[in-house]
């Protein structure tokens, strides 16, 4: 039979007559992939209904990818339907204990420096465990056939996983598990720059699905001059300025140079893909803006995809 346009002869089974047995009923020859049960008004159109399959298929319960240590990623326990690129062919897999990938995940060649890398559950042998996959590919990855892309990294060495800085996290396509990145800055910096240039440490890259992100920043910021001075705080993402503030002190002698905090709070739908996110700071002519991230406070940069 071809579904859905051909119908097959069933024959009626005869009590006593006909039997239908297994050699043995534990052992299961194949797993089953095809069979769709329509959901929806009796009479409808086959377009106006809803596959079982695919109801089940877009409601999982995992994976979720998470950071181990700088050369290595956690996969949690999870559950899902694992299809091929048509859609056609439908496997369940569930993993019972947490995995981790290193290096030796990757599907092909050898990792580079400051590229993005894509874990995918993959299902092309037979069984009930899924297996995890690395590769550059954010459609595919090489020499499996059936697949599901669950989450990403940005690389920052070559020939080698390295995850220090922790930009990684989930797609967001149907389930709940989080895709969020974020950056803190300890170090103490400074700048005397009349036009933009980008804060230490807080560049973050990410990959978004297409649904809204929520970008904050915040960071204690400190200055030696002793009149009305300026500074500038940018958000640029993809090489686009998106907002700027703008903060002034007026000081004295007779009191303590200016000292505050700096906020940037930002809502957008980004693309689905890969975005540079960052802050830049400037300041005006003959003045030092410092943040004191050892001292005053840590500058802090998220990103986080509702």
């Amino acid at each position: 039979m071809s579904y859905p346009n051909d119908s097959g002869i069933i024959s009626d089974l005869t009590d006593g007559v006909d039997y239908i047995e297994a050699a043995n009923v534990n052992t299961v020859k194949d797993e089953l992939q095809n069979v769709k049960i329509l959901l929806g008004t009796p009479g409808a159109a086959q377009s106006h209904l809803a596959s079982l399959l695919d109801m089940i298929a877009d409601n999982y319960t995992g994976w979720r990818v998470y950071k181990k240590d700088d050369d290595e990623i956690y996969v949690s326990v999870g559950a899902g339907i694992i299809s091929n690129a048509a859609g056609s062919v439908r496997k369940l897999r569930k993993s019972t204990s947490v995995t981790t990938l290193s290096a030796s995940n990757l599907d092909t060649g050898s990792f580079a420096d400051d590229t993005y890398y894509y874990i995918y559950t993959v299902a092309d042998a037979v069984g009930t465990v899924p297996v995890f996959i690395i590769s550059a590919s954010a459609s595919s990855p090489t020499g499996y056939t059936h697949y599901r892309k669950i989450g990403w990294f940005y690389n920052e060495s070559a020939a080698a996983l390295d995850i220090t800085s922790a930009q990684l996290g989930n797609i967001k396509d149907i389930g709940e598990n989080p895709n969020s990145v974020s950056k803190t800055g300890t170090d103490d910096i400074t700048t005397t720059s009349g036009s933009y240039v980008d804060m230490t440490d807080m560049t973050i890259k990410f990959v978004s699905n297409g649904r809204p992100v929520r970008i904050t920043f915040n960071a204690p910021i400190y200055f030696n001059a002793l009149s009305s001075n300026q500074i500038y705080i940018n958000l640029e993402i993809d090489s686009t300025s998106k907002i700027s503030r703008t903060y002034e002190f007026a000081v004295d002698n007779s009191e303590e140079f200016g000292k505050m905090s700096a906020l940037i709070d930002w809502l957008e739908s980004l693309s689905a893909g890969e975005h540079t996110i960052k802050i830049q700071w400037k300041v005006d002519a003959g003045v030092t803006a410092a943040q004191q991230g050892s001292t005053d406070g840590a500058r802090v940069l998220i990103v986080e995809e509702a």
